[in-house]
């Protein structure tokens, strides 16, 4: 089993969560600043957390989170795509040109 800190460079994991967040928050029309729990999410302390369910697409690295995982079942499961080239100098092997 791969985990995220093989892919990762030493002291990247807080730059690929706030990359994740931002495309989190951008999916759902959320602005930096609104609190999460109020938009009916459940991360711990309010604060968005990446899992580690993650997967890697032909051209991303994907994050699941499982239906009630951080919110309710309505809203299904969630995924978070970040495109390699957003990780460039990030991780320990260029995927790209996997």
């Amino acid at each position: 089993m791969i985990k995220l800190s093989d892919l990762l460079k030493e002291g990247t994991f807080g730059k690929i969560e706030a990359i994740a967040e931002a495309s989190f928050r951008r999916d759902h029309n959320l602005s930096p600043k609104e609190s999460l729990s109020e938009e009916s999410f459940n991360f711990p302390e309010d604060h968005f957390r990446l899992n580690d369910n993650f997967g890697l697409g032909q051209r991303d690295l994907v994050f699941l989170f499982n239906t009630y995982e951080i919110g309710p079942g309505a809203m299904g499961e969630t995924q978070i795509r970040i495109p390699f080239q957003s990780l460039s100098g990030l991780l320990k092997v260029d995927l790209r040109a996997w």
